[in-house]
């Protein structure tokens, strides 16, 4: 450490995630260097920066519960498990998030990755509740 470092910098806790420099998919269209200069649009967002902007100030558990869920369905290479099925896993993985949340993640998450008409969304909210239901 040199002598400029400020000392509590050595405490604070790692970012646990990539940080993107750029967009992962055309729909995506904003930088992320744009929107700290607040050049970028609010519609332009990339999906990690969705969920970070929804989440209310003050529930830091449940954005990490959503980014996280977010991570595992995004890395989720299995060829043959359904839209669906990589978020029933992400969530039985990490913990079941508020039903504001799970929402959210359908809206902002499994529409921006795979389209409205792609994956059975009324039956994921079921399955939310039966899940919320049966603890």
């Amino acid at each position: 450490m040199n002598m400029y470092e400020p000392k509590h910098l050595g405490k604070l806790p790692t970012y646990r995630y990539e940080i993107q420099k750029g967009v992962m998919d055309s729909r995506e269209t904003s930088l992320n260097s744009k929107l700290l200069l607040g050049q970028g649009h609010v519609n332009d967002l990339n999906i990690h920066n969705k969920i970070d902007r929804e989440i209310p100030f003050g529930h830091e558990d449940e954005l990490k519960l959503a980014l996280d869920i977010y991570y595992d369905i995004l890395n989720n290479k299995d060829e043959y498990a359904t839209y669906e099925s990589k978020l029933r896993r992400a969530c039985l993985r990490h913990g079941m998030p508020s039903k504001e949340t799970f929402n959210m993640i359908l809206d902002k998450v499994m529409d921006t990755m795979y389209g409205k008409l792609n994956y059975e969304k009324d039956e994921l909210k079921k399955w939310r509740d039966n899940i919320e239901h049966d603890r």
